[in-house]
This record gives structure tokens, C-alpha cells and sequence, in this order.
């Protein structure tokens, strides 16, 4: 009788102990292990995008920014909603100037979260955004146009809808888009985008018809894919315009070629228009 009470210890022993690694093993996984996401490296610099533990169901998930040259090592810790939605390499983007690093975190449940990593000692900085908590009363027929102002918002997205791959690459398509019309170039009152037959993203500058054919006339920005130059983009300039036979057939020429500086946000205008 001792003997068996004897291995009925051991054996519920054993499986205590087998219980606790594997309750311990849970614990360090869901909550301190490190995963690095991302890296991003220039020169002698290293940013790495890494996640502590794993997000519970659709809670936020703990994130960590590290940052690291020859000098010094700094890190950041922080929250990313994200949906329950597996983090990858499009949650974030690093942008390399002279003096520092600019970083946008991108989750599905939250706003852009953009801060500043200097080189010179690793600090990070923050870039602090303007949100709207509580909004100030305002009388019946502003409300009432502020509803038909959401409603044609709501038509415009429902018209073309981007693509969450696709939303960084609107903003710059905006920026250039307002630098045309500052240019005095005649532009719709709307953003408006579309996509060609093989998914490229492209924007609507000018959509009318014509007053003499009524014939569409068109003027759009597409980003060009082959252009490669480290923090800027390229944007050619195109108009569809009809054509002199009788058949309803445009003929497409460039406009122009515009660069995007994505740090600055400044567009530039090439002094070329053809390839």
C-alpha cells in the first residue's frame, strides 16, 4: 500500500512538473518572447520592428522599436491595434534623412503613430497628430450639411474604394494632385481614384466632357514603378484627348513627370515631357 501511494506521488510529481514547463513555456511565448517583424538597415544604422509575447485574441499588440548604429542602442515599447491580424512588414515604414529616421506605425485599428529616431544619440521624438475628441455644437443646418457632406464622402468611397496597400500611395498622389491645382491647373472639385486592368492605383485629376464633341476628356496621375531613387516617388502626368478620326478613339500624351520628396513632402516639376 505505501509502495503504490509512493509512485502515486512520483507519477503525479512527474506530471506537475510537466504542467509547470509547459504553463511556463505559454507564459514566455504569450507574453516576453521577442519576434523581430522587420528590419530596416542604412549604412552603419539598424531599426528593427519586433513584437513582444503575442496579442490576445483581437487585443492590441506589444511592440517594440530598437534602434542601433555604432554609437548607441535605444528602444522604444509601445501598443499596435491591429486587428488580431498577424503584424508584418506593411505595419510600418522607415524613411532615412541626414539627421534622423522618420517611422510610421500602421495598424487596422488606429490612427498613423510617426516619430523620429535621431542618429546622434537614439532619441526618439514624436510627431504629435490633431484628433478631434469632442465636437463643438454647432445649429440644425450645419448639422444638416455636415450629414450631406458625409453622405457625398460616403458615395465617393463607395464609388472606388482603395486599397489599405494603397492608402500611403493616395496621400502622395493628394499632394501632388494640390500641387497641380496651385499651379493653376484646372482640376475636379473631388479626389477621385481608379485602378488600371493590372491593379496599379492611379488618380483622376480632370474627368469633363467635352462642350463642342461631348466627348470625355481626361487628365490623370500614375506613379511610375521603374523609377528608383531612395525617398522619393515619380508621378507622370497624362491626358486622354480625342482623337481627329470619326471613331471614338482618345490618344493619350504626357503631360509631364513630377517628383515627390516623401520626407519634405515637396513637388517638383522635371523639365521634360516624353521618355
Amino acid at each position: 500500500m505505501k509502495e503504490k501511494l509512493i509512485n502515486f506521488l512520483r507519477i503525479l510529481g512527474i506530471i506537475l512538473l510537466v504542467l509547470t514547463i509547459i504553463i511556463a513555456i505559454i507564459i514566455y511565448y504569450e507574453e516576453y518572447r521577442v519576434v523581430t517583424i522587420d528590419e530596416k538597415h542604412n549604412e552603419e544604422k539598424s531599426i528593427y520592428f519586433q513584437e513582444i509575447g503575442k496579442s490576445f485574441l483581437v487585443g492590441p499588440s506589444e511592440i517594440q522599436i530598437v534602434f542601433e548604429n555604432d554609437r548607441v542602442k535605444t528602444l522604444k515599447k509601445m501598443r499596435l491595434s491591429n486587428g488580431g491580424i498577424l503584424l508584418s512588414e506593411n505595419n510600418w515604414k522607415v524613411l532615412w534623412d541626414k539627421e534622423y529616421a522618420l517611422i510610421t506605425l500602421k495598424g487596422h485599428e488606429q490612427i498613423e503613430n510617426k516619430f523620429k529616431i535621431y542618429y546622434k544619440d537614439g532619441k526618439f521624438e514624436e510627431i504629435k497628430s490633431t484628433i478631434y475628441r469632442n465636437k463643438p455644437s454647432i445649429s440644425p443646418e450645419e448639422e444638416t450639411n455636415s450629414e450631406k457632406a458625409e453622405q457625398e464622402e460616403q458615395k465617393k468611397l463607395e464609388k472606388i474604394k482603395v486599397e489599405d496597400k494603397d492608402k500611403e500611395l493616395s496621400e502622395q498622389y493628394i499632394k501632388v494632385f494640390n500641387y497641380l491645382k496651385e499651379q493653376g491647373e484646372k482640376v475636379t472639385d473631388t479626389e477621385e481614384f481608379d485602378y488600371t486592368a493590372k491593379g496599379q492605383l492611379y488618380m483622376i485629376v480632370y474627368n469633363e466632357n467635352e462642350k463642342n464633341t461631348g466627348k470625355p476628356h481626361t487628365k490623370r496621375l500614375i506613379y511610375n514603378e521603374n523609377f528608383f531613387e531612395e525617398n522619393k516617388t515619380e508621378f507622370v502626368y497624362y491626358e486622354s484627348v480625342n482623337s481627329s478620326s470619326e471613331d471614338d478613339i482618345q490618344e493619350e500624351k504626357i503631360l509631364g513627370f513630377y517628383i515627390l520628396d516623401e520626407i519634405t513632402g515637396e513637388v517638383v516639376k522635371e523639365n521634360r515631357t516624353g521618355w
